[in-house]
C-alpha cells in the first residue's frame, strides 16, 4: 500500500509537478519584484518574512502561501480532508 501511494505521488508529480511549479516562481516573482530562480526567490521570501519585513498584511503573500499550499497538497496528498474541503468551497465560490 505504502509503494502504491508513493508511486501515486510520482505520477502526480510528473503531471502537474511542472505546472505548479511555474506558478509557484511567478507568484515569487510578483511579491519580491525581481527574477531569479525559484530556490533563491524562496529564500528571499523566508528570509523577508523571517526579519519581519513580510506579513499578512503584505499585499498577495497569503494568496501565495494558500496556492502554494494547495499546489503541494493536490501532488502529495489529494486525498487529505482539509484539502478537499478547501478545493470544494474553491468550487462552489
Amino acid at each position: 500500500m505504502v509503494a502504491a501511494n508513493l508511486l501515486d505521488g510520482l505520477v502526480r508529480d510528473l503531471e502537474t509537478g511542472g505546472e505548479a511549479a511555474q506558478a509557484r516562481k511567478i507568484g515569487l516573482v510578483h511579491l519580491l519584484g525581481r527574477e531569479g530562480s525559484e530556490a533563491e526567490l524562496t529564500e528571499e521570501l523566508c528570509s523577508r518574512i523571517a526579519e519581519g519585513a513580510f506579513d499578512e498584511t503584505t499585499p498577495g503573500l497569503l494568496n501565495h502561501l494558500l496556492k502554494t499550499t494547495m499546489g503541494r497538497l493536490e501532488i502529495d496528498q489529494p486525498n487529505y480532508a482539509a484539502y478537499r474541503r478547501e478545493r470544494a468551497f474553491e468550487t462552489d465560490s
